[in-house]
């Protein structure tokens, strides 16, 4: 690998976009540089999905499993590719103009990851919101290893906002807890070099009623299969931090992170259960020791406290507000608009980063 011409493989795993899986390809052959391919892998869709990937003959190459999830299609798509730097991208997004070229610009050797922001759009491509997440070009893999240790995850956009160096994907093995396959590798990469942050938006990210819908309502199941995932994600970084031989990867029991108190509390409610204050208590005792800033500490605590204390329906659209990731972006101002509508509060434009929701979003 040189540090000007790496050449970057695109992935793009599908199951049952049909109605989106062209323009995903098709912002990948648009794009100018050069030194890439693109592999497409059809997860055993049944829409019609596999005519379209077809379509694009020798531009691609096109493989088709047995349904198997994505993270599993991104790995056999992973096998096929060649490229220094590995880039997923959701069959439901797409990438913006010269986008590839800007990444490029930064894959030096020592780069495990290159993250950047996305730009959400709607099911016809029309912008609904504010790029997210926010991202310091000035933060450290240092930075984010302090952040993991803290709290268990750092700021990062979903799957389709990370390339990742080779390596850090052939590192990990086949997760058999994992439904995305940016979970263990957006941890490993800060131990295993650099990772660069590019304040701008590199992929318009798609949000549809497919991909939206299973927040719209409070789940027992999902919010204990989102607690063991983390819990997993964490386990499973330790063992490669072993494998690999790294330094500095200790971080101490899963168990204690904010996260996991926080999935145990919205748990509770969506099993029609008061949250006890003991277990109210552990998650606000977290919250002010993972360095979480006082404003954002302040806001969490006060919904904590609504979950506890008041009354029923309101607890309940308290933990809707914070399951939903379109309003998981709190501040004062959020929770004033909670407030006085009564608790139906929608921000339809924002979108959680893994900050929020390490359990995993998509």
């Amino acid at each position: 690998m040189t540090s000007t011409r790496p050449k970057i493989s695109v992935v793009i795993p599908c199951f049952n976009y049909r109605d989106y899986v062209a323009e995903a390809i098709g912002s990948v052959l648009s794009q100018t540089y050069s030194e890439k391919e693109i592999i497409v892998v059809d997860d055993g869709s049944t829409d019609g999905s596999w005519e379209e990937i077809q379509k694009f003959g020798d531009g691609v190459t096109a493989l088709r499993i047995e349904n198997s999830g994505a993270a599993r299609a991104c790995l056999a798509g992973y096998a096929l590719s060649t490229g220094d730097f590995v880039h997923f991208l959701d069959a439901d997004d797409y990438l913006a103009p010269g986008a590839l070229t800007q990444i490029a610009a930064v894959c030096e050797s020592d780069v495990a990851k290159v993250q950047f922001q996305l730009a959400p759009v709607d099911g016809e491509g029309r912008s609904i919101g504010d790029v997210y997440p926010p991202l310091d070009p000035e933060s450290s893999s240092a930075d984010h290893i302090r952040s993991i240790k803290l709290s268990g995850t750092y700021t990062t956009p979903p799957t389709s906002g990370n390339v990742y160096r080779r390596d850090v994907i052939g590192s990990i093995g086949e997760p058999d807890y994992e439904t995305w396959i940016d979970g263990v590798s957006y941890l490993l990469a800060p131990f295993v070099g650099r990772v660069v942050s590019i304040p701008r938006p590199l992929v318009f990210y798609r949000v549809h009623g497919r991909n939206f819908s299973a927040f719209e309502k409070l789940s027992a199941v999902r919010f204990a299969a989102e607690r063991q995932r983390f819990m997993a994600r964490l386990d499973h970084l330790q063992e490669l931090c072993r494998d690999l031989d790294l330094t500095g990867c200790e971080i101490g029991d899963p168990q204690a992170y904010a996260y996991v108190h926080e999935r145990g509390l919205l748990h509770a409610i969506a099993s029609d259960r008061r949250p006890s204050l003991s277990e109210t208590t552990r998650f606000v005792q977290r919250i002010w020791h993972e360095g979480t800033s006082p404003r954002r500490a302040t806001v969490l605590t006060a919904w904590a406290s609504l979950l506890w204390l008041a009354p029923w329906p309101i607890a309940r659209r308290a933990a809707l507000l914070k399951a939903d990731p379109w309003t998981r972006s709190f501040g004062f101002t959020l929770v004033k608009r909670f407030i006085t509508s009564g608790g139906e509060t929608r921000m339809p434009h924002r979108r959680a980063s893994l900050t929020a929701s390490a359990g995993g979003v998509r």
